[in-house]
């Protein structure tokens, strides 16, 4: 990765107009293995989570809504009674989102469209009307709410849990 700096920050640099090469040389044989060079905005996947260098997230989130799509029709078609479906939507969906909720920074906006995705067809998946307030979707059980764990909530819960165990 190159830079350039401006005004003192540095500003990562494309890799059009480069001059940088990366060989290496084999010790035994001398032979020269050239490293090519990656874009700042290429996703690279690590640990399950497409991470871009330049610090947006446009892979992931794109991974996000193809995942939550498909997983919204998977489970519509599921031969699963009303419970099991809520259960499939907590115990697979939050678990899978809930693994890289801590590391990623999508908006609020990204968040929702991914849970429009998942809710209304979870709901209705689980018996329920799509139409159900998230109010009352999302409510604490306590104030005869549903309890259902939204994409944002999941986000900033695990991003707070990493920042304590810090």
């Amino acid at each position: 990765i190159t830079c350039k700096w401006r005004h003192g920050e540095p500003i990562l640099h494309g890799l059009k107009g480069s001059r940088c090469e990366m060989n290496l040389s084999e010790s035994e044989s001398g032979n020269k293995i050239s490293i090519p060079r990656i874009a700042p905005s290429k996703a690279e996947k690590r640990l399950g989570i497409q991470y871009l260098v330049d610090g947006q997230w446009s892979q992931e989130y794109k991974h996000w809504i193809e995942y939550t799509r498909d997983f919204a029709m998977n489970i519509q078609q599921a031969r699963l009674d009303r419970l099991g479906r809520y259960q499939a939507y907590k115990a697979l969906w939050c678990a899978k989102f809930r693994y890289s909720a801590p590391v990623i920074s999508l908006s609020k906006i990204q968040l929702l469209n991914i849970q429009k995705q998942i809710i209304g067809k979870s709901l209705t998946a689980a018996g329920f009307s799509s139409k159900i307030p998230r109010a009352v979707v999302f409510g604490p059980m306590i104030h005869g709410r549903m309890q259902w764990e939204s994409p944002y909530s999941i986000m900033l819960t695990e991003q707070i849990k990493l920042v304590i165990g810090s």
